[in-house]
Order: C-alpha cells, then sequence, then structure tokens
C-alpha cells in the first residue's frame, strides 16, 4: 500500500467553491507480537514495518542496543518477533553518552529538519522524526502517527548499528515524558522538538541524562534539562 493517495476534494475559498484533486495519507493499523503475546496495536502509516517493529521493541525496553531478535517477521498488518531474553521490559536508565553539541548547531540541523518532510509538505498529515549523526540527517521517518515516525527512525538507525550515544533526535511533534522514555532506552542523549514537551517530560529528561530542547525552530529555542550538553 501507498502511504499517500490522491483523491478529488471540494474547496471554499475566499466565497467560491471548486473541485481539485488532494493528496491524503492513508493509514492502517499494525499489531506488535512480542513472544506470542499481542504488546501494542498502532494505528499509522503503511511501509518500513520492519523498522517499526525494531524500533517498537528498542524505545519499548524490549530490545538493546547491541542485541538481535531471535526472529522477526513484517508485515504492514503485523510485526512478529521473537526475543532471546523474552518479553519483559526494561526500565529507562540514565544517558552515560557525553556527547555535547553547541547550540547553534542545534538550531541548524532544526532548519534542516523542518525541510525534510515532504509527506507532510504534500499533505500536511504526518509527523517526522529525524537522527542526525556528526550534524547531518542520517535517518528520518514520517508517519501519522508521531509516536511511529520515532520507533520507525530509531529502528533504521538500530538496523545500521548507530552508536545512539552520538545521535541527536529531532521531532515534528511536542514530547510527552513516554518519548523522553523511548530515548533514554535507546541512548539518545539530545532531543531537539519543533514543539513543547510536558513538564514530566522536562523532569524526567534532566533525571535521565538528557538535553530536551523545545520551540526549535525559527533561530530560537527552550533548553528544558542538562543545558551542559548544548554548552550552556
Amino acid at each position: 500500500m501507498q502511504p499517500s493517495s490522491e483523491r478529488s476534494v471540494l474547496t471554499s475559498r475566499e466565497g467560491s467553491v471548486f473541485k481539485r484533486s488532494d493528496v491524503l495519507v492513508q493509514e492502517i493499523e499494525r499489531t506488535f507480537v512480542v513472544d506470542g503475546r499481542v504488546m501494542a496495536v498502532s494505528v499509522c502509516s503503511p511501509g518500513d514495518a520492519r523498522d517499526h517493529g525494531i524500533g517498537f521493541l528498542l524505545t519499548e525496553g524490549l530490545l538493546s542496543p547491541g542485541e538481535s531478535t531471535l526472529s522477526m517477521k513484517a508485515d504492514d498488518d503485523l510485526v512478529s518477533a521473537v526475543l532471546m531474553h523474552g518479553a519483559d521490559p526494561a526500565p529507562p536508565e540514565a544517558v552515560l553518552s557525553g556527547l555535547t553539541v553547541p547550540l547553534e548547531r542545534v538550531l541548524g540541523m532544526a532548519a534542516v529538519f523542518e525541510g525534510l518532510a515532504g509527506m507532510h509538505a504534500a499533505t500536511g498529515g504526518t509527523h517526522s522524526a529525524c537522527i542526525f549523526l556528526d550534524g547531518s540527517p542520517a535517518f528520518r521517518a514520517e508517519d501519522i502517527s508521531r509516536t511511529a515516525a520515532f520507533e520507525k527512525v530509531t529502528g533504521a538507525a538500530f538496523e545500521a548499528c548507530v552508536c545512539f550515544g552520538d545521535a541527536l533526535l529531532c521531532l515534528s511533534s511536542r514530547v510527552p515524558a513516554s518519548f523522553v522514555h523511548k530515548a533514554a532506552r535507546a541512548r539518545i542523549p539530545i532531543i531537539s522538538a519543533i514543539s513543547a514537551p510536558t513538564l514530566q517530560a522536562a523532569d524526567e529528561a534532566e533525571r535521565l541524562g538528557i538535553c530536551l530542547c523545545g520551540f526549535v525552530r525559527d533561530g530560537r529555542a527552550n533548553v528544558y534539562s542538562c543545558p551542559w550538553r548544548v554548552g550552556l
């Protein structure tokens, strides 16, 4: 299934109504089964099922960086995995990476990130996530689900054996505490988001050694935790 499709719509503008072609994103339900047990059902965009499955396992604490699954089958509607150590999620732990990135470079990466969201530009219906390494966009994903976009990009990076301790994660969405926990499980030290975090997310980021930057756009940013990671 393609991630988007054209259809005709009626548009009202300045008192006039006209028919035109529009591009809409598609949605599916994807079920995650781990060791024979249904763990989650995601309403997401089609495609990138394996990356999504790996990212789900990693950021939910079912798989650690450097580990592998015994087996995985990934289709648009079903991701099924068998793990070597069983389906017991690990709690998020402090990120021990010593990565620091000057805030000016974080702002520059955010500007690049905004220009990469091609599906959002075409449809207005997706969130995006991108992992930067050495200041360059290395992996990116778009999805109708902000969680799925996060999971897909971390899954792709995991498959490429990336050292997450050297990574900066850019997000187009707000940041809840659950996203900070996901980043901690992947051992990502810096999160840069276009939108705002919650209070709990900021507190958890400080506790877990993650620099959380919000409202990173138009050359400005709020730094909510671990400012030393961005030279402040």
